[in-house]
């Protein structure tokens, strides 16, 4: 079962959903928020044309049910006591009223795995404070790292905060799937996004927790080098180009593919860790007009020719069309009443014998309402009686 909106929820959802579990995706009669958010097919916004709501609902069966009404809520009750599993990403203080507190659920479903991700989690003195994907990037430590030094910081992009959390989400839901066998008893998995991003962020590492020292915003280099030049990304003709090395040995190689520069030759430019620490602009400003005389597609063809691992910054046009993940067969297509047939990102991951598939486009606003509440013994009298009543759509 899933009673969730936009990213987090959903993602982790379809995430079992995608590898063949029947998940149940609880929605209000107006429709969760990621159906308004889009990006929408032809910019012509519309409840069943959100490419985020079709992303991230895929293989679901959906239902509309009002959760702020006591048959609502009794009907989700019934809907849990046959569930294995509850994703949702509620705020603490709306889960309450709604029945879907953890120690509420626990106590009367103990089988069921319960998780819930919001941005704070359940436990400690921020658990009332509200946030979203920039709030987490932000409090986590990932922000403080992202963007130019003596600048501002950046956010997080495309929702990445929401996007871990609900990958945790997902892994810690497995986790304690596999514990109840074991057990005989489900238990409440409290993600915190803020949590997943003071990891992923570097703001906790030994770096700092042992030695006091904090990770850097450097904006187009990495302060986690060593020190060492080049750690960066710098232009070419046609796009940008990542340098990282931390032997010598490939940079080596690539000024000797580039044809030795003149100025490779004086001593100050020969002592990468100099270069490095101390005036690694200057040897940039250098390095750029050879960058600036080729394309990214030239320059990683050289590359590749001399065992350099450098590597060009990919547009998002050229991951779209990229002939490794077409060969992977990352991007999938499934048609959709009201968008019609329509190009996917797949899974994350491939399993050598579990197979991931789009079998069911995301559900239209209540498609499935009927029918799964067929299931519980629901008559098309009563569900009739149910939709004039607004409690299902």
């Amino acid at each position: 079962m899933e009673v969730g909106e936009l990213v987090s929820a959903p993602y982790a959802a379809k995430c079992f959903a995608d590898l063949g579990a029947e998940v149940v995706k609880v929605e209000p009669p107006t429709g969760e928020w990621a159906r308004r958010h889009g990006p929408f097919l032809n910019d012509a916004p519309h409840l069943e044309r959100s490419g985020l709501f079709l992303l991230l609902n895929t293989n679901k069966l959906g239902i509309a049910l009002d959760l702020g009404r006591e048959a609502g809520r009794g009907i989700l009750d019934r809907l849990l006591v046959e569930a294995d599993l509850l994703i949702e990403n509620l705020h603490p203080d709306d889960a309450r009223p709604l029945g879907l507190d953890p120690d509420a659920v626990g106590r009367r479903f103990p089988r069921l795995v319960h998780v819930s991700i919001s941005c704070f989690g359940h436990r400690g003195p921020w658990r009332s404070w509200r946030g979203h994907a920039l709030h987490a990037g932000a409090a986590g430590g990932a922000s403080v790292v992202i963007g130019e030094p003596g600048r501002a910081p950046l956010p997080f992009p495309a929702s990445q905060p929401d996007y871990q959390g609900g990958i945790n989400g997902a892994c810690g839901a497995m986790l304690a799937l596999f514990a109840r066998q074991k057990t005989g008893r489900g238990q409440h998995v409290d993600v915190a996004t803020t949590e997943a991003m003071a990891f992923y962020g570097g703001i906790t590492s030994p770096l700092y927790t042992e030695t006091g020292l904090p990770w850097r915003r450097s904006g187009h280099r990495a302060s986690g080098s060593g020190g060492f030049y080049p750690y960066a990304i710098l232009p070419t003709r046609d796009g940008y180009f990542c340098l990282i090395t931390r032997s010598g040995h490939p940079w080596k190689r690539f000024l000797e593919a580039l044809g030795n520069p003149t100025w490779t030759r004086d001593a100050r430019y020969r002592d990468r860790a100099a270069m490095g620490r101390e005036y690694p602009d200057e040897v940039d400003a250098l390095l750029v007009p050879y960058l600036r005389e080729r394309t990214s597609a030239e320059l990683q063809e050289l590359c590749r020719r001399h065992a350099i691992p450098f590597a060009p910054v990919r547009t998002t046009e050229e991951v779209a069309r990229c002939p490794q993940l077409a060969a992977r067969d990352f991007f999938v297509q499934i048609a959709r009443a009201e968008v019609g047939a329509l190009t996917y990102p797949g899974a994350p991951w491939k399993f050598s014998k579990t197979p991931w598939r789009l079998l069911r486009p995301a559900p239209l606003l209540g498609e499935h309402t009927d029918l799964v509440l067929g299931r519980l013994g629901v008559s098309p009298t009563e569900l009739a009686s149910l939709r004039r009543e607004g409690i299902i759509a």
